[in-house]
């Protein structure tokens, strides 16, 4: 466990509103943190509710109390009571107080500070300040932040349509469902420090040489970045928290097309034991262990898989975004007792701009079985996700990475929709 201050310069601590509103002196909060991280990952009941607040960022009582007064009559365990029961009788007041975990309202400028340093702060730091914030969470009182925070969505999207519908027109999200979810969960689980995947290289992968294989890792950089541009994630700065984590698989494991338990298993020892998994270091010569222990927030219930097919696809003369594709794998398959669409086994191929998006969407709700994402994917070319929607898993175009998504592509569509 490492006791090492927190670097001062980091923008992380700065951008905390305890330091910003002069609750807290940024050198004090930097020198006195490893003696609350100790205790927090220790024995968290051994933190004063002081220190409980000032690792968690949250006001003192006194501040709290007189937030709270200003605003309604009612205390805090009223209101959290009522967000998980009753939460229409709640004003929208209420909930912002709730939702701003019993702050008044930040200034612009506190605003633009703290999404900031929330964002650039250095992996290691934001990594250490969430592991130690983890279980200092009194019961429900996330939930009910979060909870404060979608119904107050719901309700501006109201009143922005019923403003809308007088001028006789509808204003629909330019957000999907998916992404206004994802933001959230950062907002109101500070653990989450990424979203993304994790990707297994494969013996063939592994063989590729050093040149190619920067080529291959920049051009998917790039076009996941295209894609974010114009699907609507950089507009709540969502692309500053995606990860494409790389790993090899161990020698020996071998994906196929039928038995892939091995892999699976490799999977799940990486991320819940790194340290025992033994597999060749890639590019990045940090072991497992090391390297996850600064990400938190990928998806478990899918991993990625990349043969010499993905490299092959990305890197092709043509350079046709929607020829270039991945192999996604279901985590927990099979689960005992689940019936799946016939032919299912485990496995689909997914375009790979759609690893950003409705691909990602599906797999984040996990509301929808992957045999039945394979099964869309069966009209598409290549039989390679592209969307759930029968006709639009058809559209298949020209567009590259020097053309960008063309008008009648898929992503071209949803730009447009969203410019609209």
């Amino acid at each position: 466990m490492s006791l090492e201050a927190l670097p001062q310069d980091d923008t992380f601590l700065p951008s905390t509103l305890r330091v910003m509103r002069g609750i807290d002196s940024l050198p004090q909060v930097a020198a006195n943190f490893p003696t609350l991280e100790e205790k927090a990952l220790r024995s968290p009941s051994e933190l004063t509710e002081y220190e409980r607040r000032q690792l968690l960022d949250f006001p003192t009582i006194k501040i709290e109390i007189e937030n709270t007064a200003k605003t309604t009559s009612k205390s805090r365990d009223e209101l959290f009571n009522l967000v998980l029961t009753d939460i229409q009788s709640l004003s929208d007041d209420e909930l912002g107080l709730v939702e701003r975990n019993f702050w008044s309202i930040q200034t612009d400028e506190e605003l633009f500070k703290h999404v900031r340093g929330q964002t650039t702060g250095s992996p290691e730091s934001v990594a250490r300040i969430h592991k130690a914030r983890e279980s200092l969470y009194l019961p429900n009182e996330l939930k009910c932040m979060s909870t404060a925070c979608i119904e107050l969505i719901r309700r501006n999207k109201k009143n922005r349509d019923d403003e809308q519908r007088k001028w006789g027109g509808h204003n629909p999200s330019t957000e999907p469902a998916w992404m206004l979810s994802l933001t959230q969960k950062f907002h109101h689980n500070p653990s989450l420090t990424c979203w993304g995947y994790i990707a297994l290289f494969d013996a063939g992968a592994q063989k590729v040489d050093a040149e190619t294989l920067d080529r291959f890792n920049r051009t998917i950089q790039g076009l996941f970045s295209e894609t974010m541009r114009h699907n609507g994630i950089y507009r709540n700065l969502l692309n500053k928290k995606w990860k494409f984590l790389n790993f090899n698989i161990p020698e020996g494991v071998y994906p196929s097309e039928t038995d892939n338990s091995a892999l699976r298993e490799a999977f799940h020892t990486l991320i819940t034991k790194p340290e025992e998994y033994n597999a060749p270091l890639g590019i990045d010569d940090r072991s497992p262990a090391e390297r996850l222990s600064l990400h938190n927030g990928y998806l478990t219930n899918t991993f990625i898989v990349i043969n010499k097919i993905c490299i092959d696809s990305v890197l092709s003369d043509s350079r046709r975004v929607d020829d270039m594709r991945f192999l996604a794998f279901e985590a927990g398959f099979p689960e005992q007792g689940r019936s799946y669409v016939e032919g299912y086994k485990g496995w689909t191929w997914v375009r790979l701009e759609q690893l950003v998006d409705s691909f990602y969407a599906e797999r984040m709700s996990g509301g929808r079985g992957m045999d039945e994402i394979r099964k869309a994917a069966q009209g598409s070319k290549n039989e390679a996700f592209a969307s759930m929607d029968s006709e639009e898993a058809k559209i298949w175009t020209a567009s590259t990475g020097m053309t960008g998504p063309l008008p009648e592509s898929i992503l071209g569509k949803k730009r447009r929709a969203r410019q609209a």
